[in-house]
């Protein structure tokens, strides 16, 4: 049973970001709009990336969003400036043949910065007032708001958790009051420091899983398991656990009512520790959009619907 039928981003959306009272949205194949409180188009969808967006979050006024064409490993990470509208930027047919020209570079259309990547970014978000990344093989990243590298430091390695298929790559991290919380497919959760990268805890979160997505938020973990199983967990212990009909696409953690919304296949769950109430929907739900008081779900197709 679907909610109320509130618009249309127009796309297939890859993730969708709040900014302001607003909604960046993100398509499979580069896209990008904003959408005002009512999902009505703020500015034209454009394609300012080559190829599909692969990570992204917002620092201040600035779309920092990372690309990488598989085909012929080439990726930038760059900043788009938000107070100007967005602009075409250029095709891959058009990065495929400035790669014979080494002295050239294609930059996204209105980008403050942007740098190639020569490694695939793991998990990427803004914490305080920089953007902190991870890239296979290199090492977890802080960088200022204009790109400036204040540190970098290893990726932490679960020596128990290497029999576990990729159980060491990082899957996410999240800003975790005066720390920074990285999490892997096997379960280890390791936590820095926000000033010099320096380790200062690493512990196994569940033992013996593998996890496809794990979300976070006010020391309560929402772990995906490769299974579609959503396990709600807190200091340690299993608060709730749900058997879902396939992945997840998003969550979100309400402190008011504290409980998780989760995005799922054709599903959209609300799990709380007294109940869990499951609707049904004719497409994948892709993302959640919490707009004041009222809670939307961002479909496939690009269709949103209120769930509140």
């Amino acid at each position: 049973m679907e909610g109320k039928l509130l618009a249309n981003i127009g796309f297939s959306p890859f993730k969708v970001l709040p900014w302001k009272n607003n909604i960046i949205a993100l398509g499979v194949d580069g896209e990008v709009t904003i959408l005002d409180p009512q999902g009505q188009h703020i500015q034209e969808i454009v394609t300012p990336f080559p190829c599909k967006i692969t990570h992204a979050c917002i620092l201040r006024n600035q779309l920092i969003a990372t690309w990488l064409d598989y085909d012929i490993l080439i990726g930038r990470m760059a900043a788009i400036d938000l107070s100007n509208s967005f602009q075409m930027g250029p095709t891959k047919s058009e990065v495929r043949k400035s790669m014979a020209q080494a002295s050239r570079e294609l930059h996204p259309q209105g980008s403050l910065w942007s740098h190639s990547l020569n490694a695939d970014v793991l998990g990427m978000t803004t914490i305080d007032d920089s953007i902190v990344f991870a890239l296979w093989k290199r090492g977890l990243y802080k960088l200022s708001a204009t790109a400036q590298e204040d540190w970098r430091t290893p990726l932490p390695t679960w020596p128990s958790l290497q029999k576990i298929p990729q159980g060491e790559q990082i899957i996410s991290i999240h800003d975790n009051e005066s720390s920074i919380l990285i999490s892997s497919k096997g379960g280890g959760i390791a936590k820095f420091s926000k000033m010099d990268g320096t380790m200062i805890s690493s512990e196994i979160l569940m033992e013996s899983c593998s996890l496809s997505r794990h979300f976070y938020s006010n020391r309560q973990h929402l772990c995906i398991t490769s299974n579609y199983k959503a396990i709600w967990m807190n200091e340690g212990k299993t608060l709730k656990e749900y058997q879902l009909n396939g992945p997840v696409q998003d969550a979100y953690w309400d402190s008011t009512t504290l409980s998780w919304s989760i995005a799922g296949w054709r599903e959209f769950i609300h799990l709380s520790a007294d109940e869990v109430v499951r609707r049904k929907f004719d497409d994948i739900c892709n993302s959640i959009w919490q707009n004041m008081h009222q809670r939307y779900v961002i479909l496939n197709n690009g269709r949103i619907y209120s769930v509140d």
